[in-house]
């Protein structure tokens, strides 16, 4: 089994900080066998198996583990075998940093003398950037630095990571706006709660419009100047507000995909707000207002 006990969901549909992570063998005569390129025993490496096919699948965030296993063999000695990834929307494999890994070499397993050499890398699914192709690798290097790569496993790890308030202006009687950052595998749907109104994105209302989800980009650190690039299953979402009003310190946020569902009320201050006295009169004058105004166009309706 892939996961250690814990199957990996129905397959549906950066990045780690990586370093090479590879098998070493002490130099030991017993795991070193003489080997020719034209005559047996020929030199070389072969795969045997990998469990890639019983790995492919989606995972829930910070739920179950990423078990990786492949075999190789080889003659003269051991080999080396490494761990890549290539993230879900990359082209180039990287080595990957296991959360642990284990290995087994056996010498001379058969009649020919081939040694075989079994890894194991453990993966916990603690962030939506472990999305992504996994592959073993290893160089037989005694015969024209042959290759050996066993198949793909797709990993798809989906939730939502993370949830927080960028920036907020609430200012009483001024335009406002509140917006949110969202980093969640597959894409969200995200429904904003208001007191009165609840508001999908690229919907309005005479006070409130929510704006359409956008891909958060950013900035490399190093090249202020440079390219705003994607950063992966990462978004931003914006509330605008006409004219601030003292309710809108009561906002809540949806958020939902196909890991999970989460409601979060947003912490928010309405600054400058009047006192209790004056909004209970200004509420008043704003009620007789619309009474007088309700009364005269009834008044000038009839009298058409």
């Amino acid at each position: 089994m892939c996961c250690g006990g814990i199957m990996p969901m129905r397959a549906s549909w950066c990045t780690l900080l990586m370093t090479i992570a590879c098998i070493t063998v002490a130099d030991d005569e017993s795991c070193r066998t003489a080997c020719y390129k034209d005559k047996i025993p020929m030199c070389g490496a072969w795969l045997v198996d990998d469990n890639s096919n019983d790995c492919t699948g989606t995972y829930q965030l910070n739920e179950g583990q990423v078990n990786l296993t492949c075999s190789m063999t080889s003659i003269p000695e051991p080999l080396q075998i490494s761990w890549l990834y290539r993230a879900e929307f990359g082209s180039a494999w990287q080595p990957i940093t296991c959360s642990s890994l284990n290995s087994a070499v056996s010498c001379r397993v058969n009649k020919v003398g081939e040694h075989r050499v079994t890894s194991n890398c453990l993966l916990k699914t603690d962030t939506l950037t472990l999305s992504g192709r996994y592959r073993c690798q290893a160089f037989e290097r005694e015969n024209n630095n042959d290759l050996v790569i066993s198949s793909e496993a797709a990993i798809n790890v989906v939730g939502i990571e993370r949830f927080e308030v960028v920036h907020s202006s609430l200012r009483y009687g001024h335009p406002g706006h509140i917006e949110v950052e969202i980093c969640a595998n597959p894409k969200p749907e995200v429904v904003w709660l208001t007191r009165g109104a609840v508001l999908q994105p690229g919907h309005s209302t005479h006070r409130l419009s929510a704006l359409q989800l956008m891909q958060l980009k950013s900035r490399n650190a190093d090249r202020p100047q440079g390219p705003a690039l994607p950063v992966p299953y990462c978004y931003r979402s914006h509330l605008v507000i006409g004219r601030v009003e003292g309710e809108d310190n009561y906002v809540s946020v949806i958020v939902r995909n196909e890991g999970e569902t989460r409601n979060t009320p947003l912490k928010l201050h309405v600054v400058d707000l009047p006192s209790k006295a004056f909004m209970h009169k200004s509420a008043f004058t704003s009620y007789l207002a619309y009474f007088v105004l309700s009364a005269l166009f009834a008044l000038c309706f009839l009298t058409l």
